[in-house]
């Protein structure tokens, strides 16, 4: 959680939302074109669906300043994310806003939005595709939902988490098993929401 060091906590909620927002950006820009992208931003459904993957990954992390010591509020943040998440933010924005954005500046003791959001991920974007024209024959990996996926699919990304059995035998299971196996795991566990604000707070989100 070094990145929260010397921010207020209202500028650090603000902070970690405009990693998840830039971030959205990146991705779109590498994998995509334009109109994919504000396809995208239409569909609060998805975005919702990634902001709370975003979250869990941070929270399993540790990027996520601790509730009891550091006071996070998980309300609050997310009632900031509620009012930013569905807009992207371009580095152009981020110069603006934070006047820098250097992935290295972790190095010498700052943050960078950019970093954070490997760290969270733990795969950053590939810096080649930020410097060149957005193209939609990309073929690389990225960790976000493409607007058609449904929920069953975002369920299964999110059920991974739980996965309890070997790489072995997993292999020997097609993929509709695989599937309907992991959303089952994802619907038995009951703590999912537990460390990242409760279920209640998510569902009003």
């Amino acid at each position: 959680t070094i990145w929260a060091d010397g921010l207020g906590r209202e500028e650090q909620y603000e902070w970690l939302v405009d990693c998840f927002r830039l971030r959205i950006y990146d991705e779109f820009l590498c994998h995509s074109d334009l109109t994919t992208y504000l396809i995208f931003l239409l569909k609060k459904r998805e975005i919702s669906f990634n902001f709370l993957l975003f979250c869990k990954l941070a929270q399993q992390r540790k990027i996520i300043p601790a509730v009891k010591k550091k006071g996070w509020k998980w309300q609050r943040f997310l009632e900031i994310a509620a009012r930013n998440i569905f807009f992207g933010l371009t580095i152009d924005q981020v110069q603006e806003k934070y006047h820098t954005e250097n992935i290295f500046s972790p190095l010498l003791g700052g943050r960078s939005l950019r970093f954070e959001g490997y760290v969270v991920y733990g795969v950053g974007c590939d810096c080649r595709c930020l410097l060149s024209p957005p193209s939609s024959s990309s073929s690389s990996s990225s960790p976000f939902l493409s607007p058609d996926e449904t929920t069953t699919k975002f369920s299964l990304l999110l059920s991974s988490f739980f996965e309890k059995q070997g790489e072995g035998e997993e292999k020997e299971r097609g993929e509709e098993e695989q599937m309907r196996e992991r959303v089952k795991n994802l619907q038995k566990e009951n703590n999912f929401f537990a460390a990242i604000g409760g279920e209640e707070l998510w569902g009003r989100f």
